[in-house]
C-alpha cells in the first residue's frame, strides 16, 4: 500500500517590493509503490543530469505508471499538463536553478536528453489539476523515506517530479523545483528561509545549506491525537513553518544538504573515468545455459569508488577496484540482452558503457538449429525464415526475436550487433555501422572484406524499447575495411 503525505503551506501573497517570496501553496510527498522483488537503483548515481522541462509549446503528456523520467511516466498522477505561461521567465528560472546546482556535479539542462538517457526530471509547468491533484499544490514529488532513518536508497533513478506554475513568479518556481528534486534526494524540509527546502517565504539567494534544521511543515495532528507532527507523524516541537522535528533520512536535528548532494554527484568539474568493458565483444554469441566472464576496466587519476554491473537495466552487482571481473548468469533467454558496467570515481564523477549480445543453443553450422535457424558465432539464432528472425521485416522492436528493428532509410530489419572491426555476420549478412554499434544487416556487401559505412551522414536512432535501440542507419558505398 503505497503511503501518501500532503504537507499543506499557508498562503501568502508575494509582493515586488518585498524581499521574500511566497513558498509553494502546497508541497506534496508520495513514497512510491515498490513491489518486492523490485531492483535496486544502481548504488552509484546513475545520472548527473537534470532535465528542467517547460513543457512549451504543446504540454506534456504524463502516463500512469511506475515513475519513469524517460517516458514521462508517474505513480503520482497522470494527463496532459499545460505549457509554461509564456508570460513567465523560463531563463530567470532556469539560471535560478543552475546557480542552485552549481557546487554539484550536475548539469543542469532544458533539452530532453531522450527516453535512453537516464536522466532526473522536473516538470515546471501547468497546475496540478492537470494530473489529477487537488489544485492547491504547488509542487510533488516520490520520497524515498517512510519514517526516521527509514529510506528505501539513497536517491530514487530517473526521478519525476512536478513544479506547477502558481503564480509564475521566478523565485517560487525556481524554488519549489529545486526542492521537489531533492526530495528524490532524500532531503527533508528545513526552516531555513534561504533554504529551496523550506516551507518559509523565500529569500535570496537560495542555495541547499549544512547544519539546516528540518521543519517548518509541522502542520498536522500526531497520530495518536496529541502534539503537532509532520506528514509522516514525526514529533514536532513548535508549529506550524516555525516547528521543527527530527530530519527523516538521518534521524538527526539538522541535515547536511551539500554533504548529502555531494555524496551522490560529487563536487562540480570532478572529471568522469573512462570506462571500457573487455569481454565479452560487441555482438557476441553466449550459449544459453552457460556462465561467461564480463570483465571492465576503470581508468581515474582520482580512484574507483565502485564499478557497477547491470544487465538488461536492472542492477546485479558491484566491486571496488579495477580491472572488474563480474559472471553473466545461465539464466539469460535466448534473445538479445544488453550489458553495462558504469563507475564512480571517489570525487563520484561517473561514466558507464555497454555491449550488447545474443543468447542462444550451441552449433556448428545452420543445420544444427532448428525452427529455420540460423548459427551465429556458434550460437543458434532466428534466422530470415523464422519469424521475428535476422533480416526480416519489422515495424518496432518486439517485431524481433532479437529485441531489434533498425532501419536504413528505405526498409526495417530485425538485425543482431556486431562489431565493425571483426564483421562476423552470418553468411549473407554485413555488418553495417549505426552509429554507437554495428548490426548485421541482410544483403549487406562483404565483398572483399569491407562493409557499407554510414559514418558521413549519420541521422540519430529511434528509441523502441529494451536491449540496445532500434536504429536508423544509412548507407553508402561500400569501402574496404583495412
Amino acid at each position: 500500500m503505497r503511503f501518501f503525505a500532503a504537507a499543506l503551506g499557508l498562503v501568502l501573497a508575494s509582493s515586488p517590493a518585498r524581499a521574500q517570496e511566497a513558498p509553494p501553496i502546497s508541497d506534496m510527498v508520495l513514497q512510491p509503490p515498490r513491489a518486492s522483488d523490485a531492483p535496486a537503483p544502481p548504488q552509484v548515481v546513475n545520472s548527473h543530469i537534470l532535465f528542467l522541462n517547460n513543457c512549451r509549446p504543446s504540454g506534456c503528456t504524463v502516463t500512469q505508471g511506475t515513475t519513469d523520467s524517460r517516458t514521462d511516466h508517474s505513480d503520482i498522477g497522470h494527463g496532459h499538463i499545460n505549457a509554461l505561461s509564456a508570460g513567465v521567465d523560463w531563463n530567470g528560472i532556469k539560471a535560478c536553478i543552475t546557480t542552485v546546482m552549481a557546487p554539484f556535479n550536475i548539469t543542469v539542462t532544458d533539452v530532453d536528453p531522450g527516453s535512453q538517457v537516464d536522466h532526473f526530471e522536473v516538470m515546471i509547468a501547468g497546475q496540478s489539476s492537470n494530473i489529477g491533484l487537488p489544485s492547491s499544490v504547488g509542487g510533488i514529488a516520490d520520497y524515498n523515506c517512510g519514517a526516521l532513518g527509514q529510506c528505501g536508497g539513497t536517491y530514487i533513478s530517473n526521478a519525476l517530479v512536478f513544479a506547477f506554475e502558481l503564480n509564475g513568479n521566478t523565485t517560487l518556481l525556481c524554488g519549489t523545483a529545486a526542492q521537489e528534486i531533492a526530495h528524490a534526494w532524500n532531503l527533508d524540509h528545513s526552516t531555513l528561509s534561504n533554504d529551496p527546502m523550506t516551507y518559509k517565504n523565500y529569500t535570496t539567494p537560495l542555495a541547499y545549506r549544512d547544519n539546516a534544521p528540518c521543519g517548518s511543515d509541522c502542520l498536522y495532528t500526531c497520530p495518536s491525537g496529541t502534539g503537532v507532527c509532520n506528514s509522516f507523524g514525526v514529533t514536532c516541537s513548535g508549529s506550524g513553518q516555525s516547528g521543527t522535528h527530527a530530519c527523516m533520512e538521518t534521524g538527526t536535528a539538522t541535515q547536511n544538504e551539500i554533504q548529502i548532494i555531494t555524496a551522490l554527484f560529487g563536487p562540480a568539474g570532478a572529471k568522469p573515468p573512462v570506462v571500457a568493458i573487455t569481454a565479452p565483444a560487441m555482438g557476441a554469441a553466449i550459449q544459453t545455459g552457460t556462465t561467461f566472464p564480463i570483465t571492465a576496466t576503470c581508468t581515474t587519476t582520482d580512484g574507483v569508488q565502485e564499478i557497477d554491473l547491470g544487465i538488461d537495466g536492472v542492477q546485479k552487482t558491484s566491486v571496488t577496484t579495477s580491472p572488474a571481473t563480474f559472471m553473466g548468469p545461465p539464466t539469460l533467454a535466448e534473445g538479445s540482452h544488453h550489458i553495462s558496467v558504469s563507475c564512480a570515481t571517489k570525487l563520484q564523477a561517473s561514466a558507464t558503457t555497454s555491449v550488447d549480445i545474443v543468447v542462444g543453443l550451441l552449433c556448428s553450422t545452420d543445420a544444427d538449429c532448428a525452427n529455420n535457424g540460423i548459427c551465429y558465432q556458434k550460437t543458434c539464432i532466428a534466422g530470415p525464415d523464422a519469424p521475428g528472425g535476422l533480416g526480416m521485416t519489422c515495424t518496432n522492436n518486439s517485431d524481433c526475436k532479437s529485441g531489434a528493428c533498425a532501419n536504413d532509410g528505405t526498409s526495417s530489419q530485425c538485425v543482431v550487433p556486431c562489431d565493425l572491426n571483426n564483421d562476423q555476420c552470418p553468411a549473407g549478412f554485413g555488418c553495417l555501422d549505426a552509429g554507437a554499434t554495428g548490426v548485421c544487416w541482410l544483403g549487406a556487401d562483404k565483398s572483399g572484406g569491407g562493409c557499407c559505412d554510414t559514418r558521413g551522414d549519420s541521422r540519430g536512432s529511434i528509441v523502441l524499447g529494451l536491449g540496445f535501440a532500434a536504429l536508423l542507419i544509412t548507407r553508402k558505398r561500400p569501402n574496404k575495411r583495412r
